[in-house]
């Protein structure tokens, strides 16, 4: 028996010690661009359309990168999560990706506008929260996780796994807080077996993800309703104004006419991913996005290619780029540009097969 205590503290220790070595050998994973953006592109230029109850701020299409990053982040882990345990994912790394792309944008965006106190205290709110519990979960990944991995995935490796692909499509509509937690835990223990091969490892899994699961029913509730009494319902549509409106446009029901003026249209469509799926059809159309939240300025996109020197730097610039967890092949590349050049950007990355991963609309 007292062997054993032995055995453990020894194999404690030199996990600490693994773990320590992990976090001050990792390599940074966010690369900071060369490229200026230009100062007019950080201002709108001529008469603003937009109705003035649906202008949004200039520079939320910079702030709201770390936000869609922790939408990005629990993607990654899903697909990792298909053919490898949460033991052997770096959530550091993802810590670090969101920190220092926060610090990027900021030196490189920041200066240009009024500090937008509210956006920044919220960013703060969700990057330690997030940082807290990425590095909790290191932490117990590399001490327990890793002395209790199997060759094979357990049940209880695999539902993990469904948890992050289901919570990861939610964050596309709505909020995390708004994830139905309580369901994942009934799930857990009424749906998956309590007996079965890698015994240790199934009690160890359910033991993490119910201690994850009843740690966050209480914190959403908790962030949920702070949330909603500072920054009240979020809206759920932007208003952007066109040089055209096809037949197409004026049949699809999530699009809707709020004027004309002259030969260009204004119209309101729904905010978050579908903006970005209604804004990609609107350019293969041949209609340009002239104004989006009743800015003309510069917006940003986020694309995954394995070739960042592909686009034209006279039309977009880089901001940073990142690598990927979960494939070596392709980066994530931040660029901004013009609001008068966005559909022509995504003409181009229709034509050159290129993925864009999101469209930051304000």
């Amino acid at each position: 028996m007292k062997r054993l205590r032995i055995l453990t503290l020894i194999v404690a220790f030199l996990a600490f010690v693994i773990y320590s070595y992990k976090e001050m050998s990792c390599i940074p994973e966010t690369m900071d661009s060369n490229q200026r953006i230009p100062v007019t592109w950080f201002a709108s230029e001529g008469d603003v359309l937009t109705p003035k109850k649906d202008r949004r701020k200039p520079n939320q299409t910079f702030l709201t990168f770390p936000e869609w990053f922790l939408v990005f982040s629990p993607e990654e882990q899903s697909r990792f999560f298909e053919r490898n345990t949460a033991s052997n994912f770096s959530y550091s790394s993802h810590v670090n990706q969101f920190w220092d792309s926060y610090v990027i944008i900021d030196s490189k965006i920041g200066k240009h506008f009024p500090v937008n106190k509210e956006y920044n205290l919220m960013i703060d709110v969700i990057g330690y929260s997030t940082q807290v519990e990425y590095n909790a979960k290191s932490w117990y990944e590399t001490v327990i996780g890793r002395a209790t991995a199997t060759s094979n995935l357990t049940e209880e490796d695999r539902f993990y796994q469904n948890y992050m692909k289901s919570y990861a499509k939610l964050l596309h509509t709505k909020m995390w807080y708004d994830y139905d937690y309580k369901s994942e835990l009934k799930k857990l223990w009424f749906e998956t077996s309590f007996f079965g091969s890698n015994m240790h490892r199934k009690l160890e899994r359910k033991y993490l993800l119910t201690s994850e699961f009843l740690v966050k029913i209480i914190y959403a509730e908790a962030i949920k309703f702070g949330s909603k009494s500072m920054y009240g319902e979020t809206p759920t549509t932007t208003t952007i104004v066109t040089d055209g409106l096809t037949s197409e446009m004026k049949s699809d029901p999530e699009i809707e006419l709020v004027s004309i003026d002259k030969d260009v249209y204004v119209l309101r469509i729904p905010r978050y991913t579908a903006f970005m799926e209604k804004v990609k059809k609107i350019a293969l159309q041949n209609i340009n996005v002239i104004e989006v939240a009743g800015n003309k300025s510069g917006i940003l996109i986020t694309a995954k290619t394995a070739d960042a020197t592909r686009f034209d730097k006279n039309k977009t610039k880089i901001l940073f780029t990142q690598k990927l967890s979960d494939e070596k092949s392709r980066k994530r590349i931040a660029l901004v540009t013009p609001i008068k050049n966005l559909s022509e950007f995504i003409r181009f990355c229709e034509q050159e097969n290129i993925e864009i991963e999101h469209i930051y609309d304000f």
